[in-house]
């Protein structure tokens, strides 16, 4: 990292071409006809066709005067459609499956980072000359970029790439060099300051846990309310962030002054946005109807949890449901529904860990390194992890690599671990109910163990709806030894009383739905009814 405020800042730029490409629109009237004249109907080959041309602008050898003014035709082509078809989305907690979506979404994502390519060469090339609105709109704008980007990865379930927290740290140096990290765009609306705010609060509410609906209405509460917190030079208790760094916020308990470099550290007070919210949620948990706008979205509960992570410096933690002890096995683990219902349909297995087999046949760990059979190593992948803690309720693991894509909140997993002693049992499933990342990029997951006995079948609904799957699909029965047994199917197939048909091998049996426990993005969890 560059030693700020002794030389300039750079930041990350993509190579320019030999020479000009004639097809580049350097014009800001031209571009923005053609932007007119693309066509709305198909928004997945508009996204991409625009994206392609800012690329080819962003590579262009020869500085242009107009770039500003390009740009702003650039943030305008991406804003609509992002808040309609990205946000409104996410508020309305629709997770995007299919080719064409993930295609789409993908296309936004490009699109984006080269709108952060085009602000940081702007900054680059002309951010001493640049008038002052001019470089107030591309150091936020470009902040923006960013928050968009670490947004992307939360809702995927992928670590935050570490060139997207340089970059908006150095952003926001640049901004305090110049003296404007309080001064609001005329087109974003909010100064650098505000931006860093949302970015680092969404952070420390833990996002990973939020349900998309969440992540999203709770980015939307912070659009509003993050100017309640404040970025400082002055050391004390609260929350730490490392401006010359790549790495997340991190909670302190105090500081020494002498050891607190106000050129590498600022510190975040969320003291009187943790006041605002805790009158939001007493409000609303008297009258429900008083709920603020901006809060209309987010259930008590999840803006308890926001609470509960920007105030916890402040307040006594909650005491544990049960005693935790320190572990450091191996552990290979596999995650969701189909996955659980390959590896258990080889021999019974009790969730809670009594196994009567294990995955011996599949995974061998020795000395650190992870063996698979091949015959589904890539449609059911093993992975090795480590645990690191361990309750009668649940676990905790970390790993090095990155699968996270597999390890999201509300997913099913099966573990097998290595050496079983002092209490450990060889293998154990569960729901994966947090997750967050442990620097240095690791990812870190805390898994609810199921309890109960669990035996592999397949279900079918009797009566076939245009959205189900054509034949039988797996499923779980959660036999509990206190309790009538649960069925686990895949997302969608609980309706209140649906019929549904049970297969184990060459045996079948009807049962009705009852009541639903509980539903994921993954799947439904619900009580059953034997019988028509």
């Amino acid at each position: 990292m560059d030693e700020i405020r002794d030389k300039k800042i750079w930041l990350t730029v993509p190579a320019t071409n030999d020479k000009p490409d004639p097809k580049i629109i350097t014009n800001p009237a031209a571009l923005t006809e053609w932007l007119d004249y693309l066509p709305n109907i198909d928004l997945e080959g508009m996204i991409a066709r625009t994206s392609k041309a800012l690329a080819g602008l962003n590579r262009h050898p020869e500085s242009l005067t107009q770039l500003p003014s390009l740009l702003q035709c650039f943030q305008k082509a991406f804003d609509d459609p992002f808040d309609l078809h990205v946000v409104g989305r996410g508020l309305r907690g629709e997770v995007g499956t299919g080719r064409r979506s993930a295609a789409l979404l993908n296309g936004f994502l490009e699109f984006n980072r080269e709108l952060s390519f085009g602000y940081s060469r702007l900054l680059n090339d002309r951010g001493e000359t640049l008038k002052r609105a001019d470089l107030i709109n591309a150091l936020s704008l470009a902040m923006e970029s960013h928050e968009r980007d670490i947004l992307f990865s939360y809702e995927r379930y992928q670590k935050v790439t570490p060139r997207s927290r340089l970059e908006l740290y150095r952003l926001f140096l640049i901004a305090e060099e110049h003296g404007v990290v309080n001064e609001a765009s005329e087109i974003s609306g909010f100064p650098p300051a505000v931006i860093l705010n949302r970015v680092l609060l969404l952070n420390l509410a833990d996002p990973y846990c939020l349900p998309l609906q969440a992540l999203w209405s709770t980015h939307g509460y912070l659009i509003k309310h993050a100017p309640m917190a404040s970025l400082g030079t002055e050391p004390g208790s609260g929350i730490l962030l490392d401006i010359q760094g790549s790495v997340s916020p991190r909670l302190i308990a105090d500081m020494s002054p002498s050891l607190f470099d106000s050129r590498r550290y600022r510190y975040l007070d969320t003291r009187l946005l943790c006041e605002a919210t805790r009158r939001h949620v007493s409000v609303a948990i008297k009258d429900p109807a008083k709920l603020p706008r901006c809060l209309e979205q987010l259930d008590k509960l999840i803006a308890l949890h926001l609470l509960r992570q920007w105030h916890r410096n402040w307040s006594t933690p909650s005491p544990r449901l049960a005693q935790r002890q320190e572990k450091h096995n191996k552990v290979a683990i596999t995650f969701g529904l189909k996955a659980l219902h390959h590896y258990l349909s080889k021999g019974a297995l009790t969730a809670d860990g009594t196994a009567t087999d294990s995955l011996e046949d599949e995974v061998i760990l020795e000395g650190g390194s992870i063996y698979q059979s091949t015959t589904h190593m890539e449609e059911f992948p093993l992975h090795l992890w480590r645990l690191f803690n361990l309750s009668e309720k649940g676990a905790g693991l970390i790993e090095d690599e990155d699968n996270s894509t597999c390890s999201q909140v509300g997913q099913l997993a099966l573990m097998s671990i290595d050496n079983p002693s002092n209490g450990l049992k060889p293998m154990m499933a569960g729901v994966i109910r947090r997750r967050m990342e442990d620097e240095p990029h690791k990812n870190e997951i805390g898994i609810e163990f199921l309890k109960g006995q669990l035996h592999p079948l397949e279900v079918k609904p009797l009566f076939m709806e245009a959205s189900d799957p054509p034949d039988f699909s797996p499923a779980l029965i959660v036999d509990q030894q206190d309790a009538p047994a649960l069925l686990i199917t895949l997302r969608g197939y609980f309706k209140p009383n649906r019929a549904l048909i049970l297969r184990n091998h060459s045996q079948s049996r009807r049962v009705r739905a009852a009541n639903l426990t509980e539903s994921t993005r993954y799947f439904d969890l619900f009580s059953f009814t034997v019988g028509d």
